[in-house]
Protein backbone atom coordinates (compact mmCIF):
# COMPACT_ATOMS: atom_id res chain seq x y z
CA UNK A 1 0.00 0.00 0.00
CA UNK A 2 1.20 3.47 -0.79
CA UNK A 3 0.87 6.80 1.21
CA UNK A 4 0.89 10.00 0.64
CA UNK A 5 3.74 11.70 1.66
CA UNK A 6 1.71 14.87 3.49
CA UNK A 7 -0.94 14.05 5.97
CA UNK A 8 -3.18 16.42 6.88
CA UNK A 9 -4.42 16.11 10.48
CA UNK A 10 -7.21 18.56 10.77
CA UNK A 11 -9.50 17.36 14.29
CA UNK A 12 -10.84 21.28 14.41
CA UNK A 13 -11.40 21.37 10.53
CA UNK A 14 -9.60 24.71 10.30
CA UNK A 15 -8.66 24.21 6.52
CA UNK A 16 -12.35 23.25 6.29
CA UNK A 17 -13.74 26.61 7.32
CA UNK A 18 -10.93 28.80 5.96
CA UNK A 19 -9.10 27.42 3.19
CA UNK A 20 -7.47 30.29 2.31
CA UNK A 21 -5.56 30.49 5.53
CA UNK A 22 -4.28 27.06 5.07
CA UNK A 23 -0.45 28.11 4.32
CA UNK A 24 -0.48 30.69 7.42
CA UNK A 25 -2.25 27.85 9.59
CA UNK A 26 1.41 25.85 8.34
CA UNK A 27 3.20 28.27 8.69
CA UNK A 28 2.25 29.04 12.58
CA UNK A 29 2.27 25.43 12.96
CA UNK A 30 6.28 25.20 12.12
CA UNK A 31 7.09 28.14 14.03
CA UNK A 32 5.52 27.07 17.08
CA UNK A 33 7.41 23.67 16.48
CA UNK A 34 10.73 25.28 15.98
CA UNK A 35 9.91 27.77 19.30
CA UNK A 36 9.07 24.57 21.10
CA UNK A 37 12.56 22.85 19.95
CA UNK A 38 14.39 25.75 20.95
CA UNK A 39 12.76 25.89 23.90
CA UNK A 40 13.45 22.18 25.10
CA UNK A 41 17.06 23.12 24.62
CA UNK A 42 17.09 26.36 26.51
CA UNK A 43 15.98 25.03 29.50
CA UNK A 44 18.24 21.67 29.31
CA UNK A 45 21.51 23.50 28.40
CA UNK A 46 21.54 26.00 31.31
CA UNK A 47 21.78 22.88 33.80
CA UNK A 48 24.75 21.81 32.33
CA UNK A 49 26.65 25.08 31.15
CA UNK A 50 26.32 28.58 31.92
CA UNK A 51 26.97 31.82 30.33
CA UNK A 52 29.99 33.89 32.33
CA UNK A 53 28.97 35.87 35.13
CA UNK A 54 27.74 36.04 38.77
CA UNK A 55 24.54 36.36 38.39
CA UNK A 56 24.06 33.65 36.38
CA UNK A 57 26.51 30.85 38.50
CA UNK A 58 25.30 27.72 39.88
CA UNK A 59 25.14 29.30 42.94
CA UNK A 60 23.33 32.67 42.49
CA UNK A 61 20.42 29.82 40.49
CA UNK A 62 20.85 26.16 41.31
CA UNK A 63 17.84 25.30 39.27
CA UNK A 64 17.31 26.68 35.81
CA UNK A 65 13.38 27.46 36.65
CA UNK A 66 14.16 30.09 39.42
CA UNK A 67 15.73 32.28 36.81
CA UNK A 68 12.38 33.93 35.31
CA UNK A 69 11.99 35.47 38.94
CA UNK A 70 15.77 35.96 39.32
CA UNK A 71 16.57 37.86 36.56
CA UNK A 72 14.08 40.01 35.38
CA UNK A 73 15.88 42.07 33.12
CA UNK A 74 17.12 38.99 31.22
CA UNK A 75 13.40 38.42 30.59
CA UNK A 76 13.16 41.72 29.39
CA UNK A 77 15.48 40.99 27.42
CA UNK A 78 14.77 37.87 25.81
CA UNK A 79 11.43 39.17 25.24
CA UNK A 80 12.79 41.76 23.26
CA UNK A 81 14.99 39.92 20.96
CA UNK A 82 11.94 37.18 20.60
CA UNK A 83 9.73 40.39 19.70
CA UNK A 84 12.48 41.75 17.15
CA UNK A 85 12.86 37.82 15.38
CA UNK A 86 9.01 37.95 14.96
CA UNK A 87 9.15 41.57 13.66
CA UNK A 88 11.72 40.38 10.95
CA UNK A 89 9.43 37.64 9.51
CA UNK A 90 6.49 39.98 9.02
CA UNK A 91 7.68 40.42 4.90
CA UNK A 92 7.63 36.82 4.54
CA UNK A 93 3.88 36.70 6.74
CA UNK A 94 2.60 39.26 4.21
CA UNK A 95 3.77 37.70 1.33
CA UNK A 96 2.03 34.33 1.66
CA UNK A 97 -0.52 35.06 -0.78
CA UNK A 98 1.45 35.09 -3.41
CA UNK A 99 2.51 31.57 -2.86
CA UNK A 100 6.08 32.05 -3.56
CA UNK A 101 7.77 30.20 -0.90
CA UNK A 102 7.21 27.12 0.85
CA UNK A 103 5.43 27.66 4.46
CA UNK A 104 8.45 27.67 7.01
CA UNK A 105 11.34 28.71 4.08
CA UNK A 106 12.53 32.04 4.84
CA UNK A 107 15.76 31.37 2.59
CA UNK A 108 17.88 31.14 5.49
CA UNK A 109 20.91 28.75 5.19
CA UNK A 110 23.88 30.00 6.13
CA UNK A 111 25.29 26.47 6.54
CA UNK A 112 24.02 25.37 3.21
CA UNK A 113 22.29 22.06 4.82
CA UNK A 114 18.85 22.56 2.99
CA UNK A 115 18.96 19.89 -0.25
Amino acid sequence: SSQSSSVNWDPAGFAERAPEWLPWFREAELKHGRAAMLATVGFVIPEIFRIPGAQFSFEAIPKVIDAHDALPESMIQIFGWISFLEACSFPALANMNEYDRAPGDFGFDPLGLYP
